[in-house]
């Protein structure tokens, strides 16, 4: 089987679409291979296919990203509503997923590609978020956030380095648990992306613009940046009218899909 130019678009569209919704794009890049029927362009393009993520991110959430600086460097008082020491919580709260993907992520995303588990870990972090979702009292903003929230929330990303864990579906169940509101707390989580984002495609990036995917990577990535800003739009428009068990009942869904088709 070969890579084609129409494979490169499927896969751009999946990571943009899946990047900022809590079910895992990582495992719907693993799965979607054996889905589609094509062949499995391997973990480094996944991970090159975050650029056009991270640029739709960095576009999306400059405001924040330059109020955060502001307080960071000018000491400024936020206009965005953080409280005074965010950048540092911010900080905080990236440090645990910095030191382990530094030392286990390549290894475990690269052994627990296997499509049947990391359908079991979509359906495991769908479940989980309906649960907090439930259960949260949802009074909270990003104006109360502490040190013990950074912390929580900060590790809650290391759990989503096993491929089919949702990043942004185990922090914002983080957040949720914690009392945030759907949209702070799932504010927080994809401002907690970029750095994860960041990091991983600078180590993957240039090694891949030399392979012969090269042009293939660059349509990849294209299609990603489009569809990942509709994403962001579309998921923080809805995301107080919507109801997170939908996400549980379609990864259980893709499960049963992967199951019988992959």
């Amino acid at each position: 089987m070969d890579f084609t130019f129409f494979d490169a678009v499927i896969m751009g569209i999946i990571q943009g679409v899946t990047e900022f919704l809590p079910v895992s794009s990582s495992g719907h890049l693993a799965i979607a291979p054996h889905i589609f029927g094509f062949e499995d362009p391997g973990l480094s393009y996944s991970v090159a296919l975050h650029f056009g993520t991270l640029i739709a991110a960095l576009i999306y959430f400059r405001r924040d990203l330059f109020d955060l600086s502001c307080m960071f460097f000018l000491r400024q008082k936020s206009s965005m509503g953080f409280s005074p020491s965010m950048p540092w919580l911010f900080l905080l709260a990236t440090i645990p997923v910095v030191i382990a993907g530094f030392f286990v992520a390549s290894p475990l995303e690269a052994s627990l590609r296997d499509p049947f588990l990391v359908s079991l870990f979509v359906v495991v972090s769908g479940g989980v978020l309906w649960f907090a979702d439930r259960f949260s009292s949802r009074v909270r903003s990003l104006s109360d956030l502490s040190v013990p929230d950074a912390l929580i929330v900060g590790f809650s990303q290391m759990i989503a380095l096993l491929p089919g864990v949702s990043r942004s579906g185990a922090t914002m169940s983080a957040g949720l648990f914690l009392g945030f509101s759907r949209k702070d707390a799932a504010r927080f989580s994809f401002l907690l992306s970029l750095p994860v984002i960041f990091g991983a495609t600078f180590f993957e990036f240039s090694t891949l613009l030399s392979s012969p995917f090269s042009w293939l990577i660059l349509v990849g990535v294209g299609v990603s940046f489009i569809f990942s800003y509709f994403s962001i739009v579309f998921f923080l428009r809805l995301i107080e009218h919507i109801h997170y068990r939908i996400f549980f009942w379609y990864s259980l869904l893709l499960a049963v899909g992967v199951y019988f088709f992959a």
